[in-house]
């Protein structure tokens, strides 16, 4: 054996072919695509940060049009359905009648469930509730909404007995006009405003 120089060695030819055309584009896709996932997770974080903010601002812009609405309700319940003073000394329902009527016909009456009236006649406190269909205050036993508020009324009314000149109602949180004839003091409150 010999391992030595060789004199003569045949190679093989090797034939090189050219890739076909989609051998080389599927070889550019190949090296393309990982480039173009990560562009798309790019952009589709860029679309879902700018939808995130789009949606962020709509809920606020659509919360302050709401608190803002809500507010302008509540005012125009606070300022619209109140029973004045001379109404009841008169007891000219029907004028309250046009006012709750007005109410009504706005764009959320039900926000305000009832309408109630507290006042004092006989030495004692008696609420009324307005019945709409009879256009008039009606005499009921207290309701439980006014419960809560049953001890600012008498305090009201021992205040006002005791200092007839003075606004007593203004102390216990009541809104109080001196609605005061031989036989009656009114107080009212604006408790009802708020769906109950």
């Amino acid at each position: 054996m010999c391992y030595g120089t060789f004199v003569r060695v045949t190679l093989r030819r090797v034939k090189l072919t050219r890739p076909s055309g989609l051998t080389l584009l599927a070889g550019a896709l190949l090296l393309l695509m990982p480039a173009l996932a990560v562009l798309q997770f790019r952009w589709v974080g860029q679309v879902s940060d700018a939808e995130h903010d789009r949606m962020k601002r709509n809920v606020e812009i659509a919360a302050t049009l709401f608190h803002g609405s809500f507010d302008d309700e509540i005012r125009r319940a606070l300022f619209t359905l109140p029973v004045g003073a001379p109404t009841v000394r008169e007891a000219a329902w029907d004028r309250y009648a046009q006012r709750y009527d007005d109410w009504t016909g706005g764009p959320h009456p039900g926000i305000v469930k009832n309408v109630y009236l507290v006042d004092a006649e006989s030495g004692g406190l008696g609420p009324q509730k307005w019945n709409e269909d009879e256009r008039t205050f009606e005499r009921i036993p207290w309701p439980a909404v006014l419960e809560p508020w049953r001890n600012d009324f008498a305090k009201a009314l021992a205040d006002f007995n005791s200092n007839p000149n003075s606004n007593p109602a203004r102390s216990v949180g009541l809104n109080w006009e001196p609605a005061t004839t031989k036989r009656r003091k009114v107080f009212t409150r604006n408790c009802s405003v708020g769906t109950m």
